[in-house]
């Protein structure tokens, strides 16, 4: 069984901005960004429109004999005006859990049964992910 996810108008969040950390003396405290905190919320009323198709997973899914392969794309401007890649632009590879986290919340079981990941990065003038989430038995 697979679900095919497109969330239109939504610009990935890397990891390194998802976190700030505030130290005060001995205590150390993490907590969630501005910016995250907002992509969390309009990723979370993006997938209001899949929400039929993340019951059908959640009932189809059964850990014992499942595993989930999950492919994301995300789209967003990546090119310097001479049309190579930016040092700047965001790593995939952080780009990855924060959607991820997102995605999980979404479905009644763990992100842990993930077997395979895979990830790339398009240019693209709109910024948008696309997500397939594949089931396969073990």
């Amino acid at each position: 069984m697979k679900i095919k996810l497109c969330l239109t108008s939504l610009n990935p969040i890397t990891l390194n901005h998802s976190h700030k950390i505030s130290t005060r003396g001995k205590f150390t405290t993490k907590y969630k960004t501005k910016e995250y905190t907002q992509f969390e919320s309009v990723f979370a009323s993006k997938m209001r429109l899949y929400k039929s198709e993340c019951n059908k997973l959640n009932k189809y899914f059964d850990e014992k004999v499942h595993c989930l392969h999950v492919d994301y794309r995300f789209y967003f401007p990546i090119l310097t005006k001479k049309g190579v890649i930016s040092k700047t632009s965001k790593d995939v590879d952080n780009c990855i859990k924060t959607t991820q986290d997102c995605l999980f919340k979404n479905f009644l079981f763990d992100d842990a049964f993930i077997t395979k990941v895979t990830a790339e990065k398009i240019h693209s003038d709109k910024s948008y992910i696309e997500i397939d989430v594949t089931i396969l038995t073990r």
